[in-house]
């Protein structure tokens, strides 16, 4: 039987476990670093696109 929207199962698996929702909150250190490594992408993003003509 297939499991539900809600549900997930390990490959080759018959058990359905609940599926879970993990969110990331500021104080976690690992929001800081991916804001600290996306930041300088996106200013470069932003500054390749200024510079370009006809964008």
């Amino acid at each position: 039987q297939p499991c539900g929207k809600d549900e997930w199962a390990p490959e080759g698996s018959e058990t359905c476990f609940p599926r879970t929702m993990v969110f990331l909150t500021w104080h976690e250190p690992i929001s800081w670093v991916l804001l600290a490594a996306n930041t300088p992408l996106l200013v470069l993003v932003a500054g390749m696109l200024a510079c370009l003509p006809g964008t």
